[in-house]
């Protein structure tokens, strides 16, 4: 006969959880190279921060691009167009 293992009986000197779920593991000391470096991210945070968060002439140019019916221009659709061509297909790749 085999039983199941999901109400199995706690170890002597255990007390089962009273929702008859396994208790949960103690935390165990991180080791010594478990370490996280933030110096980039708080350079970065610092970067962004001085930044303003909206330029006015970048948002008027922008702006008029979008009503121009020349941009972008033939030759960058056609380029881009060209490299979706040449460009390999992942899936055939083995």
């Amino acid at each position: 006969m085999i039983h199941s293992t999901s109400h199995s009986t706690p170890p002597t000197g255990a007390s089962a959880p009273a929702d008859g779920k396994p208790a949960a593991r103690p935390a165990t000391a991180a080791s010594s190279r478990d370490t996280l470096d933030t110096t980039a991210s708080t350079t970065l945070r610092e970067a962004l921060a001085s930044q303003p968060g909206e330029r006015p002439e970048e948002v008027e140019k922008g702006r008029k691009l979008v009503v121009d019916g020349n941009y972008p221009p033939r030759a960058i659709i056609e380029n881009i167009a060209r490299m979706f061509l040449n460009s390999q297909d992942p899936s055939n790749q083995v």
